[in-house]
């Protein structure tokens, strides 16, 4: 392939792409296809993730009793 064509898809897709680990791995691809050395480069450690809702939903929750008294047995009313 092309090294130019190469280049200009790689910078549309960097463009478009919004998660800034793959953005970064994009833009060093790129670099590379250009010869620059990129393992020298200073790395940013990765952004810490919110738990996923559905991990969260996951989560055991914690059963309430009843607030008020509900209806009385029969077995109730007879021991009052």
């Amino acid at each position: 392939m092309n090294i130019a064509s190469d280049l200009e898809t790689l910078s549309n897709f960097i463009g478009l792409e919004a998660d800034p680990i793959r953005r970064t791995a994009l833009i060093e691809k790129a670099m590379m296809k250009k010869g620059i050395d990129v393992s020298t480069l200073p790395k940013s450690p990765p952004p810490q993730q919110q738990p996923s809702q559905q991990a969260q939903e996951q989560m055991p929750q914690r059963q309430q009793g009843p607030t008020s008294p509900g209806p009385q047995t029969q077995s109730q009313n007879q021991q009052i």
